[in-house]
């Protein structure tokens, strides 16, 4: 016949007996966990609350002080004992009703605290409660010490109670990796994506562990992480659909200099914040600042997609400076009689139209070789131009730039020539990456005047600058496209005439 476990021999328990640490309170005892025990001590009397059988001795509360824990405790067993003469079971008192009366009594000490308790139990034989058993929320997996300092991690899946033995790690590896396995059940669970840190902690697992994963069911969430030049190809075509041809070249250039820098089957995951570090100090970036800055920016652009689909737990390039800083020495404002000598200097009415549309109306060149004569409001002395760098900010497909004087006439011109049928008013240009920086330097050096370092930004930053002292800055950033900020950063010029 067993014996009454008494409070004072808990600690004697915890030197003979293996201790496992499980959740907050035991609730649910009763509920999952302690059938088997009621049914013991139903049948044997609440005396033989350690059946011969060898259920379980439950050992409460190693946080709280130990006459407290008594004081809830002892009065049940007293009446327990008392009703049954300490032994046999009685007629009238039932032994599950002492449990009850324990398990009440021990529930309100225990809730009394504020702080998170920890409890041990002690198993002497047959598998012991879980931390599912005891918590009244439900843990995804728990964590179990075996001999040696080997560790092992149970949980359900499927119905079906499984085990990854993690082997000799200390607890706080094992810690994290129980943590990381509940990542993964809970995302298979509710069909989401696995979290980016779980991510990470997968691709970087020995094989032998994730074999084990794979056997234990979790093989969907142990992918490997691709490569390098998998990814950025992969991110590259993702981006075809939406992306113009400009920013399709900036990506494919950044994505060469990294797999020429990392190597291409360098995997991704593998990828840190130091070798970020050493690749925005390569020599092959370039050698201005801005152009370094922008091809890193680029870069985090690219291994940021990979963060956010959950192959990196964090963008490696994410505290690299990519801010670009405006070079105002680089900056010159174009008289009007410069621009009268550009004009004679034009090789054609084309030329002419396009630097009256850059000067005249403050229109980039990409916006001005696209314009068709559809988008010429003869009668209302408007122009629409398409916006093609802020579109996507602004939600605006479209702007419209007034007729001046100036640019109607060149325009008039250009439309006196044109052919009949003709679309666009420049089709030697249209939908065409053309280097037109190279002509406009010989026009510069027809007319006598020292090339321009930016020619079509030093244009356009010229009309933003005339235009903003007769119209309000609002008027004029809607004209030309471009945000308050960005004018005071870029095109608004500091003259002669202001001094």
């Amino acid at each position: 016949m067993g014996k009454i476990i008494l409070p004072s021999e808990i600690g004697e328990l915890r030197e003979t007996e293996r201790l496992r640490e499980i959740g907050e309170n035991y609730r649910h005892w009763r509920e999952e966990a302690g059938w088997s025990l009621y049914r013991a001590a139903a049948k044997a009397s609440f005396p033989r609350l350690v059946h011969p059988s060898g259920l379980a001795a439950i050992t409460f509360a190693t946080t709280l002080p130990a006459k407290r824990v008594a004081r809830a405790v002892m009065p049940c067993w007293t009446n327990c004992s008392r009703s049954t003469g300490g032994s046999g079971a009685s007629s009238t008192t039932r032994p599950w009703n002492a449990l009850d009366v324990l398990t009440r009594q021990a529930d309100h000490v225990l809730h009394k605290k504020r702080r998170t308790h920890r409890m041990r139990y002690t198993a002497r034989s047959g598998r012991g409660l879980t931390t599912a058993d005891l918590t009244g929320e439900h843990a995804v997996a728990s964590l179990c010490r075996d001999p040696g300092s080997r560790f092992r991690i149970c949980f359900q899946l499927g119905g079906r109670r499984r085990t990854l033995r993690l082997g000799r790690v200390s607890r706080r590896q094992a810690e994290v990796a129980r943590q990381h396995v509940e990542a993964i059940i809970t995302a298979k669970r509710l069909g989401t994506a696995v979290p980016p840190a779980t991510a990470s902690w997968l691709a970087s697992l020995d094989p032998s562990l994730k074999a084990r994963l794979a056997r234990c069911g979790l093989a969907d969430g142990a992918a490997d992480v691709p490569t390098l030049a998998e990814w950025c190809r992969q991110y590259v075509e993702s981006r075809r659909g939406d992306a113009a041809e400009r920013t399709l070249y900036r990506l494919e250039s950044v994505a060469k200099l990294l797999c020429e820098h990392f190597g291409p089957d360098k995997p991704l995951s593998e990828i840190t914040a130091y070798d970020a570090e050493q690749f925005s100090r390569w020599d092959k970036l370039g050698q201005a600042l801005n152009t370094i800055r922008r091809r890193l920016g680029t870069a985090r652009q690219i291994l940021g997609a990979a963060a956010r689909a959950g192959l990196l737990a964090a963008n490696p390039f994410r505290d690299i400076p990519v801010s670009t800083r405006p070079n105002r020495k680089k900056d010159r404002f174009v008289t009007q009689e410069e621009y009268e000598r550009l004009l004679d200097a034009a090789p054609s009415q084309h030329w002419r139209t396009l630097l009256a549309l850059c000067r005249i109306g403050g229109l980039r060149p990409g916006e001005a070789t696209s314009l068709t004569w559809d988008a010429v409001l003869w009668d209302s002395d408007r122009l629409l131009v398409l916006n093609l760098k802020t579109h996507k900010a602004t939600g605006e497909k479209y702007r419209a730039v007034p007729l001046f004087p100036e640019l109607r006439r060149e325009l008039a011109a250009l439309f006196d020539l044109a052919v009949p049928g003709e679309k666009h008013l420049f089709p030697q240009w249209a939908g065409r990456e053309v280097n037109l920086r190279r002509p406009m330097n010989a026009i510069c050096r027809r007319a006598g005047i020292p090339p321009f370092r930016k020619p079509y930004c030093n244009l356009r930053a010229s009309r933003a600058t005339e235009l903003v002292e007769e119209f309000p800055s609002h008027v004029v950033n809607s004209w030309l496209g471009h945000g308050e900020r960005v004018a005071t950063r870029h095109y608004r010029l500091v003259t002669e005439e202001h001094f």
